[in-house]
């Protein structure tokens, strides 16, 4: 299993863009290439959902009613690392180093979006999936680092520990290779002697029950 940085899924874009015709022929046009399309219509809405969910790639219109599409595009790629793409009101060269100051990977004017959106997202997230080793599949299990979470195939959220959390990371992170002992007693911070290997024993023991 890859890294859970790495997945792709269900919900792998987040539209914002305020007009609501336009953005449902933007997720239109998407899901004719690529699975979950997200769209939302606010900055406000758009940081609400990144607090419950990962995505594979942002796309922001500069115009939004409640802050500014570059500000929202700065605070995605510090905040959360996810790549964006910025619809522009006019393919303007201020405009283009505008959005790539705000740390877009792309900018095109939204006029062109329909025909252009579709072949470049796909492309994006081919680099991605090549880039990080990722595997594209719509029924893995998830870890979502905002509210330590593990989000079944169906759906289904289950709340995690700190603690709880991190097991799980280790041993993503080590799949598809078993987690060594060391590794999990130093994440977890149980010293690597017999009392230690004891109390992460039972640890594990009690985590399996829940």
């Amino acid at each position: 299993m890859p890294d859970n940085d790495t997945f792709l899924r269900r919900n792998s874009i987040i539209v914002v863009q305020e007009d609501e015709a336009s953005r449902d022929r933007i997720v239109e046009q998407l899901t004719r290439e690529v699975p979950g399309v997200i769209a939302i219509g606010s900055a406000a809405d758009c940081n609400k959902l990144l607090k419950q969910e990962e995505f594979a790639l942002a796309i922001i219109d500069e115009v939004l009613s409640d802050e500014s599409g570059f500000v929202l595009a700065r605070n995605i790629r510090t905040k959360t690392g996810i790549p964006v793409l910025m619809l522009l009101g006019d393919d303007s060269h201020d405009k283009r180093l505008a959005g790539y100051l705000a740390g877009a990977i792309g900018c095109m004017d939204r006029g062109d979006a329909l025909t252009e959106l579709p072949p470049l997202v796909a492309n994006i997230l081919d680099v991605e999936i090549k880039k990080k080793g990722a595997v594209v599949k719509e029924w893995e299990w998830r870890l979502l680092k905002h509210g330590w979470v593990l989000v079944s195939p169906s759906g289904e959220k289950v709340k995690l520990t700190i603690n709880e959390f991190e097991f799980m990371e280790v041993l993503v992170n080590a799949s598809p290779r078993p987690a060594t002992r060391q590794e999990l007693g130093e994440r977890l911070d149980y010293r690597n002697d017999i009392k230690g290997t004891r109390h992460l024993k039972q640890w594990c023991t009690d985590c399996g029950r829940r």
